[in-house]
C-alpha cells in the first residue's frame, strides 16, 4: 500500500498522494522526453483534448509530408499527407482542425474518422487568439488587414482591431480602427448571427466610438461592452458616456491597465497602476462596490487571471516586484478566500480554480540538474510526486486533473483535493 508523504519546503507544506487515477493517453512509437515534448507543443505539433484523456500528433509520413494521428482508437483519423509542416489548432475525441497544405491547398482542415474537410483556405497562421470556445488562428498582416477563422467564418479585420466576445463567448462584434494616426479614431462593428455557418458573415453598419487612441481593449461588465482605451493622455475607461481616468501617460508601460469579464459578463477584474511599481487589483460584481483583492508592487501576465465557471470565485496569478520594477522572485496565488504563497524555489503554472474555490497548479521546482523531474500538480494541500512534465490542469469533481509525461507516455493523473 502507497504511504502518502508529507512534503515541507519552510512555511510551504504538501503532501504528496498517490493518483486517485492514472490513466495512460497516449504512447507515441519513440518514447518522448521533457525537452521534446515542450517544444512539440510550442509548435502545435502535439495538442491534448480539453478533457486530457485524446492526444493528436503530427509525425511523419513519407518524404517530406506528414499527417495527424489521433490517440482514440474508437475514432482513428484518415492518412492524409500534410506538404507543409502541418499545426494543429484544436482536437477533441473525434475531431481534429489542422492548419496545413492538403493537395495544393493551403488552410484549415477538419478530419474526423470519416473525412477530411476544407473549413477555409487559410494563407498562415501568425499567431492564435485564445477566446472562451478554443484558440483562433489570426493570419499575419497583409496590406493592413488580417484574417480570423471564427468558427467556420473568415473575417478581414484591420490590424489593431480587437473582438468582443459575448454570450456564451461567441464573438458578438469588432472594435475596429479607422484611421492610422497615433490617436486614431474607432469604430464597433457588429457580426451577423449565422457567422458560424456563413463563409463570410456580414458586418453591420461601423458604429462610431466617441473616444480616440492608440488602441483600444473592449470587455463585458454588467452586461455590457466597456472600453479600455489607451492614447497619449494615459489609459481611461469608457462606459455609456461615463469616463474613468486609470493611470497617466507616465504610468504606460504595457502592464498599466488590463480587464478579465467573468464567463457570463457580469463581472470584471481590473488591474491598475497607481503609481512608480505600485498596482491594484479589484474586482466588480453586478451588485455591490468594487473589491480590492490585492495591492502592492506586483504585476500579473495577460493570462494571469482565472474565473471559476460560474464567475463565484477567481484565481490570479500576482508576480512581485522590486521599486525598479524587477522580479523578486515571489509569486502568489490570490483568490476571495485566500492567499497562496509559493516557494522561493519554485513557480506556479496554469492556476485553476473551480467554483468552490479550489486551486489547482503545476508547480515547477528548481533542482540542481536539469535532467531531474521538477513538476508536481498540485491541488490545497495535496500534490503529486514529482514528474518530467505536467500541464493542462483542469478542475473535475472533487479532484485536480492533469496530463504527465510518465517513462515517455502521456497520461492523465487526478489529484483528490486538499484543505
Amino acid at each position: 500500500m502507497v504511504q502518502d508523504r508529507l512534503h515541507t519546503e519552510g512555511r510551504h507544506a504538501i503532501r504528496v498522494r498517490p493518483p486517485l487515477r492514472n490513466t495512460l493517453v497516449y504512447r507515441p512509437l519513440v518514447g518522448l522526453l521533457p525537452g521534446a515534448l515542450y517544444a512539440m507543443i510550442r509548435s502545435r505539433a502535439l495538442r491534448m483534448s480539453a478533457d486530457g484523456l485524446t492526444a493528436a500528433e503530427v509525425v511523419r509520413a513519407d518524404g517530406n509530408r506528414v499527417r495527424v494521428v489521433s490517440s482514440n482508437a474508437e475514432a482513428p483519423l484518415p492518412n492524409v499527407p500534410f506538404d507543409d509542416a502541418a499545426k494543429i489548432i484544436h482536437a477533441t475525441p473525434y475531431r481534429v482542425r489542422v492548419w496545413g497544405v492538403h493537395q495544393g491547398t493551403r488552410g484549415v482542415w477538419s478530419l474526423s474518422p470519416d473525412s477530411a474537410q476544407l473549413v477555409a483556405e487559410f494563407p498562415n497562421v501568425g499567431r492564435y487568439l485564445a477566446t472562451p470556445l478554443g484558440d483562433v488562428p489570426v493570419s499575419d498582416a497583409s496590406h493592413g488587414m488580417a484574417l480570423y477563422l471564427l468558427g467556420n467564418a473568415l473575417v478581414h479585420l484591420p490590424v489593431g482591431s480587437e473582438i468582443v466576445f459575448g454570450e456564451n463567448g461567441k464573438p458578438d462584434a469588432a472594435v475596429i480602427p479607422l484611421n492610422d494616426r497615433l490617436d486614431r479614431q474607432w469604430a464597433l462593428s457588429y457580426f451577423g448571427r449565422d457567422y458560424e455557418y456563413g463563409e463570410h458573415p456580414a458586418q453591420h453598419i461601423l458604429h462610431p466610438l466617441p473616444f480616440v487612441g492608440s488602441s483600444v481593449r473592449p470587455f463585458i461588465a454588467n452586461g455590457r461592452v466597456q472600453y479600455l482605451v489607451r492614447s497619449s493622455r494615459g489609459v481611461h475607461r469608457h462606459d455609456l458616456g461615463y469616463v474613468e481616468r486609470m493611470c497617466g501617460p507616465g504610468d504606460v508601460d504595457g502592464h498599466d491597465v488590463t480587464a478579465w469579464s467573468s464567463p457570463q459578463n457580469r463581472e470584471v477584474a481590473i488591474l491598475r497602476r497607481t503609481g512608480g511599481q505600485q498596482r491594484r487589483l479589484t474586482v466588480e460584481r453586478e451588485r455591490g462596490s468594487p473589491v480590492t483583492a490585492f495591492e502592492g508592487r506586483f504585476f500579473m501576465e495577460p493570462d494571469g487571471f482565472r474565473w471559476s465557471p460560474s464567475g463565484n470565485e477567481f484565481v490570479a496569478h500576482v508576480k512581485l516586484v522590486d521599486a525598479a520594477g524587477n522580479q523578486v522572485n515571489e509569486q502568489m496565488l490570490v483568490t476571495s478566500r485566500a492567499t497562496i504563497a509559493v516557494p522561493r524555489n519554485a513557480m506556479a503554472v496554469e492556476p485553476r480554480v473551480d467554483d468552490h474555490g479550489n486551486v489547482a497548479y503545476v508547480r515547477v521546482e528548481s533542482t540542481e540538474r536539469a535532467d531531474v523531474s521538477s513538476r508536481r500538480l498540485v491541488v490545497g494541500s495535496n500534490a503529486s510526486d514529482l514528474l518530467p512534465f505536467v500541464w493542462n490542469v483542469s478542475l473535475v469533481g472533487g479532484a485536480a486533473a492533469a496530463n504527465a509525461l510518465i517513462r515517455g507516455s502521456i497520461h492523465r493523473i487526478e489529484i483528490p483535493h486538499g484543505r
